[in-house]
Formats: structure tokens, sequence, C-alpha cells
């Protein structure tokens, strides 16, 4: 992620500031940044477009160390509803902020 940020920057690319980080099969983990423009060169970076046909979302407000408890309660709950989550699994860190107690992150779960 930290080499990403030092790409995006040093290069000036305008983005939303958002981390999303996608996770795959074989534990596959993507972490990158939605440009609001692709770059017109290459920098070295992976590019990767997610679509997700049908899924579940949930905003988790709270720390990050948090999250995973925030996404087992979401499967235990799709479940509950008869859904059944598979991946990718993607998630969008929101913009960063000292108080943990307001950090926001967006899970989104593919549902089969």
């Amino acid at each position: 992620m930290d080499k990403m940020w030092q790409v995006v920057k040093s290069n000036n690319l305008k983005n939303k500031g958002l981390n999303v980080w996608v996770y795959d099969s074989n534990d596959n983990v993507f972490a990158g940044v939605e440009l609001n423009d692709p770059p017109t060169r290459d920098l070295g970076q992976e590019q990767k477009s997610v679509t997700l046909k049908k899924y579940a979302c949930y905003k988790h407000v709270g720390p990050y160390h948090k999250i995973k408890e925030t996404g087992q309660a979401m499967r235990y709950e799709l479940e509950n509803r008869g859904l059944e989550a598979i991946l990718p699994y993607v998630g969008v860190y929101g913009h960063w902020t000292g108080d943990e107690t307001k950090l926001e992150t967006e899970l989104y779960m593919s549902l089969k």
C-alpha cells in the first residue's frame, strides 16, 4: 500500500483518496486506489477492474482491528438470510482520521 501511494503522490495522480483492497482466491490481495483518470504512461503498477454482479454492502465505523469481526458478523447474517458469500470481497477504506471511532470502511461481499 505504501509503495502504491508513493507512486500516486510522486506522479501527482488525481484520485479519490480511498484505499481499495480486493481479497480474491488463493489468498491474493490487491491494494489500490481509484484514480480520477488513467495514467498517461506506465508507472509499473498493476491495474485491476472489479465488477460485482450481486453483492451485499455494510459500512463499518470504528477501528480497523474490528473489521474482521464485522466481516464475520456480516457473513453470519447473510447465511441466516439464505445467501452465500463468495470471492472477491472488497474493502474500501475511508479517509484517515486520528480518532479510530470515526474510521469508516465499506465492506462489499460478492453473493452467489
